[in-house]
């Protein structure tokens, strides 16, 4: 636990030092500490070893979505250990620069507190997932930046870089289309009505919603098989975004910078996939393609909905975060207790 402990006291500080627009010394710092970190983990998450069997397997598929893989995933996993003949570590290594990058770019742009943002980051464990799901979270930070490029109207990048998301993990094109749709027809409002409406359908139209997805590849269809029952972990995290999107963020959503309104639709969406969450934990990878956008939120909610003298809400507020971090990754995801290729 010690080296999460450091690990996130270390971001903490930092978090008060980086600032939006730009780029200085405490962001390389910063940017350096996240890559490292996971660059160097060893047999950590839930794929680890998944992937590691792949890279090291004779089969090297280039189908468009064959054995869970796209065929971006599958060519990019072919040049390292086929062409440069490396070793897995240094392919995670990589996956660890692109993804971690990514991810502190986009909020480093779209932040109005990108530090605080990264802390949120690291204390909701989507840091953490990168080591799990990395092949989805590698996609979706390619993703985010695509949509960035999008909201600043420069369509060919955004283009060439959804269609590269969506070759590293194919079901990156429901955000994809989630994004957009919301993005363009910024008159669609989600209200909360209709998300307890949605919730509740998708909810009791779990087998049939199951069964549809799974069946839209054959390269999904091993996880219909595959043991995703939810424990009281999964109710946990689930409740802990609902005390957070219905008594944090909707109570201050008027205050919320106006060019961000956008992104509490899109987590609306994810709070509406995570009652299918609490049937099949796999749905949290679905749902943190838009909850993605909390960090965002939360700290535009610091900043407009905590009495700028009332101190010690916002030290409940850190304690809150520390306490939540540090339970996720003792109890989910395979990431405790932590291992680096240093102590091999």
């Amino acid at each position: 636990m010690i080296p999460y402990v450091i690990l996130y006291i270390l971001i903490f500080l930092l978090s008060f030092k980086i600032k939006k627009g730009k780029v200085d010394i405490y962001d390389f710092f910063m940017l350096s500490i996240l890559i490292f970190f996971s660059s160097i983990r060893y047999g950590i998450g839930t794929d680890y070893l998944y992937y590691k069997s792949f890279y090291l397997s004779s089969r090297i598929y280039l189908t468009l979505a064959t054995d869970r893989t796209g065929i971006g995933f599958s060519m990019l996993t072919r040049f390292f250990s086929r062409t440069l003949n490396l070793d897995y570590t240094y392919f995670i290594a990589f996956c660890a620069i692109i993804t971690i990058s990514c991810f502190y770019v986009f909020f480093k742009k779209i932040s109005n507190n990108p530090g605080r943002s990264i802390l949120i980051f690291v204390a909701l464990a989507f840091y953490t997932s990168t080591f799990n799901g990395f092949r989805q979270y590698l996609s979706l930070s390619v993703l985010l930046i695509g949509y960035l490029f999008f909201q600043n109207k420069k369509y060919i990048r955004t283009t060439m870089l959804f269609i590269i998301s969506f070759f590293i993990h194919s079901s990156s094109i429901i955000p994809m289309v989630v994004y957009l749709i919301v993005t363009i027809f910024k008159k669609i409002k989600i209200k909360p009505i209709y998300i307890v409406i949605s919730s509740l359908m998708l909810y009791f139209l779990y087998n049939p919603i199951f069964s549809f997805v799974i069946n839209i590849s054959q390269a999904y269809a091993g996880y219909e098989q595959y043991e995703s029952a939810p424990g009281i972990g999964t109710y946990l995290i689930v409740l802990a975004y609902y005390v957070m999107y219905f008594f944090l963020i909707l109570p201050n959503k008027k205050k919320i910078d106006s060019s961000h309104k956008k992104y509490i639709d899109l987590i609306s969406i994810g709070i509406i996939i995570l009652s299918l969450q609490l049937h099949n934990w796999l749905f949290d990878r679905i749902a943190a393609s838009f909850m993605i956008f909390l960090p965002i939120i939360l700290s535009d909610c610091y900043d407009k909905g905590f009495n700028e003298n009332n101190k010690l809400e916002k030290l409940v507020f850190h304690a809150l975060l520390f306490v939540y971090f540090l339970v996720y990754i003792h109890t989910f995801g395979g990431v405790y207790p932590y291992k680096s290729i240093l102590s091999l």
